[in-house]
């Protein structure tokens, strides 16, 4: 099971491995009482669980299977009615992270050639791919700030953003090793590690 606690310590949301179904677990400390239930009625399955919750503490966001490809799932724990599902037409959607600060969500999206790192403005209702490229971007959390992002990406040492395939010698170039980068609100990106090793 996927467990996110929220932060005011009297909901968890889970996974359940059977139905592969987003629930919640609400309590009471004071009247040392609990109870489970749905949270949502979709159909869709969730395929890689990734739980996030939003700064207000009050929705979360999930990735799942709609149809021929993936989409970003906005659930209010409260309100139902106000549960959003936005598609972007493609053929997968993992990793979502809400910003802790602005109405903003990360994810890794992958248009069927390469895995890219996206961020979803709720306010302006507008998508922005920032990475675009021919490199395989698999992680993507938020910086504390709001402003940077944090990834794990095969990259090497081309921080530069749409690096065009023309300009590297794919023959000497290691797709499988992954490093940590940081990319801030300029849209540069910064390398954090450099080892044998996948992070």
């Amino acid at each position: 099971k996927t467990h996110i606690w929220f932060n005011i310590r009297t909901h968890i949301l889970y996974v359940s491995r059977s139905t592969l179904k987003v629930r919640e677990l609400s309590f009471s400390f004071e009247k040392d009482k609990h109870l489970s239930a749905n949270l949502s009625l979709l159909s869709e399955h969730i395929l890689k669980p990734g739980i996030s919750w939003s700064r207000d503490n009050e929705r979360i966001v999930f990735s799942a299977k709609s149809g021929n490809s993936d989409a970003l799932f906005i659930l209010d724990i409260n309100n139902q009615s106000n549960n959003i599902k936005k598609e972007f037409k493609m053929e997968g959607i993992f990793s979502p992270k809400w910003n802790p600060k602005f109405e903003k969500i990360a994810f890794v999206g992958n248009n069927g050639l390469a895995s890219d790192i996206y961020v979803y403005d709720l306010e302006s209702d507008s998508l922005i791919n920032l990475t675009n490229d021919l490199f395989s971007d698999v992680d993507v959390s938020w910086h504390p700030n709001g402003e940077d992002l944090l990834i794990i990406s095969d990259r090497g040492e081309y921080t530069s953003i749409n690096t065009n395939i023309d300009l590297i010698p794919i023959e000497k170039f290691s797709f499988d090793n992954y490093d940590v980068y940081k990319i801030d609100s300029n849209k540069n990106i910064v390398r954090l590690t450099n080892t044998p090793y996948n992070e």
